[in-house]
């Protein structure tokens, strides 16, 4: 992959690492319908003030979509 990603003004990541984190959040959707910022921080080992723009991010790429407090897969990901 290569290259970096843009989160948000501030926070980049490297495309690698974006995808193997987009590719946890799927996982856990998968595993249980929806996800919570909670569990993705403590699935990547990160705090609230990554991953809640690392979400938001997913959100407005179009690969998932917030629920409430949760955030499920978009339709045409699943």
């Amino acid at each position: 992959l290569g290259g970096r990603v843009k989160i948000d003004a501030k926070n980049f990541l490297h495309a690698d690492v974006e995808h193997i984190i987009r590719g946890k959040v799927a996982a856990l959707i998968g595993e249980h319908g929806e996800v919570t910022v909670a569990e993705v921080r403590e699935a990547v080992a990160s705090s609230r003030k990554y991953v809640v723009p690392f979400l938001e991010y997913l959100d407005r790429i179009g690969f998932t979509t917030r629920k409430g407090d949760g955030r499920v897969l978009d339709r045409d990901n699943l």
